[in-house]
């Protein structure tokens, strides 16, 4: 029987692969007339910039994904020591990180700080109840550090978001607690007995305890914002920016983000202080803001939507619609909007799959796409509705047999201001290095980038809209809380790595490696080998830490 079940197990397997067309492309691949050699391509050895940063946390989007793009771009990301930072629910060591930033701000040419890092420990930290027992005086002493040391200093703060921290204390309670917040929010806005009504039909319900830490929490967090302003208001900051983590239209972090807004008008900050929707987007933006300043560019953004309801849509997760989302952030980078493809320096296209585009759309925003690239770089945001793979673009580009090396930029992860965020510090970064460098570095910037591409491909695409779910669901069916993983890390890593390999196969050999990620006068360059290492950052299945491993050959042109 167990070889039966095994020999069925196969015959399926086969059968999957074989449906996805993987052999064809597979052989296809390898049987091509001209190979690619193998090169080893020079990168720019001029002296770089210096950044010193300290993370929101330790997640990849939040660490990993800035240096890699510092990298790419020539700047020096000067990163904490591993044990300092924080590890899922334990807080990082805030003090030896304090210390540490003391200890290396002089020897940098700027910094991008972190802020409920640098005084909490982490984002988690920051919102969970312990952060109501911190002394306000101690913690807002560290902002001292600022006034005496760096001066062209990037700092962010993070206003927590609406669910309430999920731990065993309180996860049983995050679905009263998230109406009590919303309605509370109405009630106070629209003062409708309803909203009223239910509102104190929570209240009945919750322990008072946790209503009592849930408010003081955000009174603690307004208090800072106010201190937080003021620090501001003494030009200690390049540029602050204060963000929203995981809202909706209504609720009771938005009244913390409208006295932020008062405060930053108050006080004349409107230069200097950016508010914006999201948080682990943040400090990629900083540092896309970063490069542009020194490196005095101004990138000027043509955004182009799929479909016209694009840009009032209202996101998972988002009080706000996306193109007010797209306003945010390129403000924040300090970026120009045109009309005009050809002022533009590149095209923000964002995508939202699911709402009144449908699967059968998708073949003509491929189309679009497609054609948008022979006139400009593109950067897309390929996002959807209902976080389903069916809804996103990406499929039909490849049936298309579009090269994704194509793109300047991608991005489909989490909420749409994380998307927006990163597809828009990529495009920036990119395009305001590849202006600055002589043409001989030029392949080994696009390799980089397309390298960063390929990640995001794989990360947001792959895993979170394929892999991430039937992982979990089989974990679940094993008796095993995908969030709270404990001593079965090691083995959901590896179903991971079984799932995943395969997918990275499959787009390897039908788009990835197929296709040039540049070409010059003298040839075409390709990505030749392509291998993943995938690891799980936290006890949890939520993100991957995804490495490449790749090798470029290039084809000469006769």
């Amino acid at each position: 029987m167990k070889t039966l079940a095994k020999l069925f197990a196969a015959i399926l397997l086969i059968s999957a692969i074989l449906y996805n067309g993987f052999l064809l492309n597979c052989l296809s691949f390898y049987l091509r007339k001209d190979k690619p050699v193998p090169v080893t391509l020079s990168k720019d050895d001029s002296p770089r910039l210096g950044l010193l940063f300290m993370p929101l946390d330790s997640r990849p989007p939040c660490l990993d994904f800035v240096s890699q793009l510092g990298k790419m771009s020539g700047i020096n990301i000067i990163l904490p020591p591993k044990p300092f930072l924080d590890n899922y629910f334990q807080p990082a060591d805030y003090y030896a990180l304090r210390q540490w930033a003391i200890n290396n701000s002089s020897s940098t040419d700027g910094a991008i700080i972190s802020l409920d890092m640098f005084l909490y420990g982490g984002l988690i930290a920051s919102r969970r109840s312990q952060t109501n027992q911190l002394d306000e005086e101690s913690a807002l002493k560290g902002l001292e550090f600022f006034e005496q040391r760096q001066k062209n200093l990037y700092a962010f703060s993070v206003i927590p978001r609406l669910l309430i921290a999920e731990d065993d204390a309180t996860k049983l309670w995050q679905y009263h607690m998230m109406v009590y917040s919303t309605k509370k929010d109405m009630e106070d806005t629209f003062n409708n007995p309803a909203d009223f009504a239910r509102m104190q039909e929570m209240l009945d319900r919750v322990p008072p305890e946790l209503i009592e830490r849930f408010n003081k929490l955000y009174q603690k967090n307004d208090a800072f914002n106010h201190q937080l302003a003021l620090t501001a208001k003494k030009n200690v900051f390049r540029q602050l920016v204060v963000g929203q983590d995981d809202g909706q239209p209504f609720g009771r972090p938005n009244a913390n983000m409208h006295k932020m807004a008062a405060y930053r008008q108050e006080l004349g900050l409107e230069d200097s202080m950016s508010l914006t929707q999201g948080a682990d987007e943040i400090a990629m933006l900083q540092l896309a803001r970063y490069a542009n300043i020194s490196r005095d560019y101004q990138p000027k953004i043509k955004v182009v939507y799929a479909h016209d309801s694009v840009p009032d849509l209202v996101m998972h997760f988002m009080p706000i619609t996306v193109a007010e989302t797209v306003r945010e952030k390129v403000g924040i980078i300090g970026g120009l909007f045109t009309n005009s493809p050809q002022e533009a320096d590149f095209i923000l296209f964002v995508h939202c799959g699911g709402g009144e585009l449908g699967m059968s759309d998708l073949p003509k925003v491929a189309d679009r796409i497609i054609s948008l690239t022979r006139e400009k770089p593109v950067a897309l945001v390929d996002l959807s509705v209902n976080f389903f793979r069916r809804e996103t673009v990406l499929r039909s580009l490849i049936e298309k047999k579009f090269p994704l090396s194509s793109l300047i930029a991608y991005a489909g992860w989490n909420t749409s201001s994380n998307s927006i965020g990163t597809a828009l510090s990529q495009g920036s970064l990119f395009l305001n290095s590849k202006r600055r460098l002589d043409k001989q570095y030029w392949p080994k910037l696009y390799q980089e980038n397309f390298e960063f591409t390929i990640s995001r491909v794989l990360d947001d695409w792959a895993y979170q809209k394929d892999a991430q779910d039937s992982v979990d669901q089989y974990l679940r069916w094993k008796g095993i809380d995908p969030y709270r993983l404990g001593a079965e890390k090691s083995y959901a890593e590896g179903k991971i790595r079984q799932r995943m390999f395969w997918l990275a196969k499959d787009l390897f050999y039908a788009n990835l490696g197929r296709y040039p990620f540049y070409a010059d006068d003298s040839g075409a360059y390709y990505i030749t080998k392509l291998q993943t290492d995938i690891t799980l950052p936290w006890e949890r299945t939520f993100e991957i830490r995804l490495l490449l491993q790749t090798e470029v050959g290039k084809i000469t042109y006769q």
